[in-house]
């Protein structure tokens, strides 16, 4: 009779061995997510600024840049930082903190495109774009012409931002990040090797045959910012540094409250649409 729950008790020791693997992925999993869904949030919220900055500040990019780099960092990891001779946390507890915090991030997000080949927080103006001024140097904020909306369509300034977001939660991110760069190249997952999806047989991004592998990279307009060579940039940092960058990109359209100036607009064919 005593045999059984012996047994029994060995039973289950064995199938939490089978089942505790899969659940705590399951849990990475769904706290990557999570973090993922609250950045996106927070992105929204970050192109919002942006084009609240540009349509109060003339459609100034660098005003825009700040604004948004200004709302995102929540988002951003406490780093280390010189002080008093020791390399300690830069605690974000005040408003003088939050100016020197500014400053730093700031200057490393224009070091960013090092790694990039853009910013890590990048805001674009889509519309007005430079062909809209014909030979003008400024667009009247309030002009509505005979109101259609092609002709209103001037002073409306529409930002989109990208927000390389670092992916955090060991082994899930890994999964989460290859699996992304399958979709957006357009080539259908061949099955799961160690948890890692393949391309045609190809391990991502550990095999030297996955650059060849992008050249099957498909886009819609708003993922057209991150092109062909920003991804294989962020690969060459996944399989070098281990460290896994996910492009999330929004767009956010206002109404201008000052006059747009030529020399902050773009060219559209330097927007990738």
């Amino acid at each position: 009779m005593s045999g059984g729950p012996r047994g029994e008790q060995g039973q289950v020791v064995v199938e939490a061995a089978l089942v505790f693997p899969s659940l705590l992925f399951l849990i990475l999993g769904i706290l990557q997510l999570t973090l993922m869904q609250q950045a996106r949030l927070m992105v929204e919220y970050a192109a919002f600024s942006a084009a609240r900055a540009g349509a109060l500040e003339n459609m100034d990019r660098r005003a825009m840049q700040q604004a948004a780099v200004v709302a995102l960092l929540p988002t951003l990891p406490t780093t280390p930082v010189q002080g008093a001779g020791n390399r300690s946390p830069l605690r974000v507890d005040g408003p003088g903190r939050l100016l020197a915090r500014h400053a730093e991030l700031w200057k490393e997000n224009e070091a960013s495109t090092a790694f990039f080949g853009k910013r890590v927080i990048e805001v674009e103006p889509l519309n007005p774009a430079e062909e809209d001024f014909g030979d003008r140097e400024e667009i009247d904020f309030d002009f509505v012409g005979d109101g259609s909306p092609q002709a209103r369509r001037p002073t409306q300034l529409t930002v989109r931002l990208t927000y390389f977001y670092e992916l955090r939660i060991p082994a899930v991110n890994a999964v989460l990040w290859e699996s992304w760069l399958a979709a957006n190249a357009g080539i259908g997952l061949r099955g799961l090797d160690a948890w890692r999806p393949r391309i045609d047989g190809v391990d991502l991004p550990r095999d030297a045959r996955f650059a060849l592998e992008m050249n099957a990279l498909k886009h819609r307009c708003r993922f057209s910012a991150i092109g062909q060579a920003t991804h294989l940039r962020l690969a060459l940092l996944a399989k070098t540094t281990g460290r896994y960058f996910f492009p999330i990109v929004t767009t956010h359209t206002l109404r201008l409250q000052s006059n747009p100036f030529r020399r902050n607009a773009l060219k559209r064919s330097e927007l990738g649409c």
